[in-house]
C-alpha cells in the first residue's frame, strides 16, 4: 500500500515527466527544475497574452517540448 507521501511524489513526477516517471531515473531536483521551468514559461505567456485555460497551457507546453 502506498503512503500519502509516496502517492504525492509519484503524482508530482508524473506532472513533470508523464506516466510512470517515478520509475525512470529522474532525480527530485530534475523534477522540481522541470516544474519550475514550466511555470515560468506559462507565467511569461500569461503576462503577454492574458489568462489561459488548461487546454491552452497544455498545448503551449506540448509545443515547447515536442
Amino acid at each position: 500500500m502506498m503512503t500519502k507521501d509516496q502517492f504525492f511524489k509519484e503524482n508530482v513526477y508524473e506532472l513533470a515527466f508523464g506516466d510512470e516517471a517515478i520509475n525512470k531515473d529522474y532525480s527530485d531536483e530534475e523534477v522540481l527544475k522541470k516544474l519550475f521551468n514550466d511555470l515560468q514559461i506559462l507565467q511569461c505567456y500569461i503576462e503577454q497574452h492574458g489568462e489561459m485555460d488548461i487546454d491552452e497551457a497544455t498545448e503551449i507546453l506540448h509545443n515547447i517540448y515536442s
